[in-house]
């Protein structure tokens, strides 16, 4: 009889047990889920922050409602991810929260650029530029998401030229192409020609907006959570909202600087490996060795201000594939933009499925025409670091618009890859780190008829 009443309390137990691992499960889901999501905004914060501070050499230290300009490309020495090496950058971060800025533009005189607005969770809200504008000039008005137009007295020059940002802090950055231009003068000279001008206030520009994120302790949770009390999320992403709410908890994380709950630093462990996973190719296995990057930036699905296409294929449907995404691109292409302003393609192994390595010698041949309205680049990376290589030729990328570039009898344009410089030429030579590399193809102001059909040749190993 005692076995009898003691075999039902054994399987509630094991019914307990089991419903407690099922939670614990879950509740692991959860916060891995919440870290691929909140990874974005961090890294967004961390990077807006460091080149307030100095970060990037080439800008100096960015400011507040004004423009930083590089007076030069960017060399090794500028730390960031996948950098492009074909423009002049100017970098702004944007405080919307006295009131409405004036952004005025010069005419380029058909000179490409572009002028891209990211919210901090690093959706790209707004272009401006040739693509999208033009290249005559003009004035806008950038406001945050509580401006009203029958309270605030608008500029006449405003008309149909508000460009609404989904939160009162936002990042601009400018890309001037080098591309055909008469004199590097030139370029500064078009720089000086993008100002922003504070209509509230007269203190502009202001003080650094991070001064009070806790970021050198380099604790993600508790820098999420800093960013999460100032900056909303987009308005289809609130379940994620009710799980931060839920884990986030100030009892839970300790003091600014101590992270004490187990279950978020084995989820920060499990959702970096399921990111870089995917940044190192994620197993991809294309026809040509090249992976198209054209959707990766398609993850806003909310906020669409001038210049920003609010259509079905220039946005990912489904939302939970889209902070996949955005993870994606915050790790290997932070500041990138959408694929009809520019579209990327890379490249890790070669025609035989091989790894690339600059131990080894390897031949591109790109076909013509290849569809840049504006220009196209290939660009070699260290990985895993996404940095540009530092070499002794001090270059990095083969351009469209080289003068020394070398075109075949068809319009097809031969390149070379290799750690040693060839003997035979070197007009075509990208050199290459002894270990593992990774060539992206860029190409600006893509032709949209063409560029979802384009795939570039594979690159051949050569004996």
């Amino acid at each position: 009889m005692r076995l009898f009443l003691v075999t039902p309390f054994i399987f509630l137990s094991l019914l307990s047990a089991g419903a407690a691992d099922n939670r614990k499960e879950n509740e692991s889901l959860k916060a891995e889920a919440l870290f691929v999501w909140g990874y974005p905004l961090v890294k967004n914060i961390q990077a807006m922050d460091a080149v307030m501070n100095g970060s990037l050499p080439m800008l100096g230290q960015v400011g507040v409602n004004r423009f930083s300009h590089a007076r030069r490309t960017m060399r090794p020495e500028d730390r960031f991810v996948s950098p492009n090496i074909d423009v002049l950058f100017s970098v702004a971060i944007l405080d919307l929260t006295d009131g409405p800025i004036e952004l005025e533009v010069p005419a380029t005189s058909g000179q490409y650029y572009v002028l891209q607005f990211i919210d901090p969770w690093t959706n790209s809200f707004a272009y401006l530029g040739k693509r999208s504008t033009g290249t005559k000039a003009g004035k806008y008005l950038v406001v945050g998401p509580e401006y009203s137009s029958a309270v605030s007295e608008e500029p006449e020059f405003c008309k149909d030229r508000v460009i609404r940002s989904p939160q009162n802090l936002a990042l601009a950055v400018l890309r001037i192409s080098i591309s055909n231009a008469t004199s590097i003068d030139y370029l500064h000279s078009l720089q000086k020609g993008f100002k922003i001008r504070c209509l509230v206030d007269e203190k502009c520009p202001y003080a650094n907006p991070f001064d009070s994120a806790p970021i050198e302790g380099n604790n993600f949770w508790v820098l999420l959570r800093w960013a999460l009390e100032r900056f909303t999320s987009p308005k289809d992403e609130t379940e994620l909202v009710e799980i931060a709410t839920e884990l986030l908890a100030e009892k839970e994380l300790g003091t600014s600087s101590v992270l004490n709950k187990p279950i978020l630093l084995s989820a920060q462990n499990s959702g970096l490996k399921k990111i870089e996973s995917l940044a190192l190719n994620g197993g991809y296995k294309g026809k040509s060795g090249w992976r198209s990057l054209i959707d990766l930036f398609n993850y806003n699905r909310s906020n669409f201000s001038i210049g920003a296409l609010e259509e079905p294929n220039w946005i990912i449907a489904d939302k939970h594939d889209a902070f996949l995404k955005r993870a994606l691109a915050a790790r290997i292409g932070l500041w990138g933009n959408h694929g009809y302003e520019a579209t990327f393609f890379e490249a890790w192994t070669d025609a035989k499925g091989q790894q690339l390595f600059g131990k080894n010698k390897y031949l591109l041949t790109l076909s013509s025409p290849i569809p840049a309205k504006a220009f196209w680049s290939v660009t070699n990376y260290s990985a895993p670091e996404f940095f540009l290589y530092e070499n002794n030729e001090n270059k990095y990328a083969i351009s469209s618009y080289d003068k020394d570039l070398v075109r075949n009898a068809d319009g097809s344009v031969t390149i070379i890859f290799s750690h040693d410089r060839p003997s035979d030429t070197a007009a075509n030579w990208l050199p290459t780190p002894k270990g593992s590399f990774r060539p992206l193809l860029s190409i600006y102001q893509p032709d949209l008829s063409e560029i979802r059909r384009y795939q570039p040749d594979p690159i051949e190993a050569l004996p």
